[in-house]
């Protein structure tokens, strides 16, 4: 039997983070032109948050790219938010191409091509036991291309590491 892990965003902060931002976002939208059009604004800061502000209402609630839960098991990933859930076979994924933030807890994955469909941020440090998320994504990745230089060089700190951990314990 297939266990599916669900890594979950905490809901108050997925709501702040995500769905408040959006909304804010979307009241810029309005509020912007209406403001240049009222107060004869013709600078270029408006235009700068005009397009920041379509830019993140896109990604919050067109694109869906900052996944509220994420479902991992041996054989599929998944990617769920607002009510958009895009399931994933592991043995049909060509390409897959994460980007960690370690400091931040922040992930940018795409899978398939650099298109604008199939990429997911996702804020590890968020999710109810985000580490072990970060740690099982990372490895989805390591599991399809172990011929890349991140996998290698993975591969390499952690034969050092427990080396290392080897001397030190003796």
């Amino acid at each position: 039997m297939i266990t599916i892990v669900k890594y979950t965003y905490s809901k108050s902060k997925y709501f702040i983070d995500q769905t408040l931002t959006g909304v804010i976002s979307l009241v810029g939208i309005i509020i912007i032109p209406i403001v240049c059009f009222l107060y004869d604004f013709s600078t270029v800061l408006p235009i700068i948050f005009f397009i920041t502000c379509v830019y993140t209402f896109w990604n919050s609630f067109v694109a869906k790219v900052n996944s509220e839960i994420v479902g991992i098991s041996e054989t599929k990933v998944s990617f769920e938010a607002y009510g958009k859930k895009d399931v994933y076979s592991l043995d049909k994924i060509e390409k897959i191409n994460i980007r960690e933030f370690p400091s931040s807890g922040k992930m940018y994955i795409r899978i398939y091509n650099n298109n604008k469909k199939n990429r997911y941020w996702i804020h590890t440090k968020r999710f109810e036991e985000g580490l072990q998320l970060f740690h099982k994504l990372r490895d989805v990745e390591y599991t399809k291309h172990p011929e890349t230089i991140k996998s290698k060089a993975r591969t390499v700190n952690t034969r050092y590491l427990a080396l290392k951990n080897e001397k030190e314990n003796k």
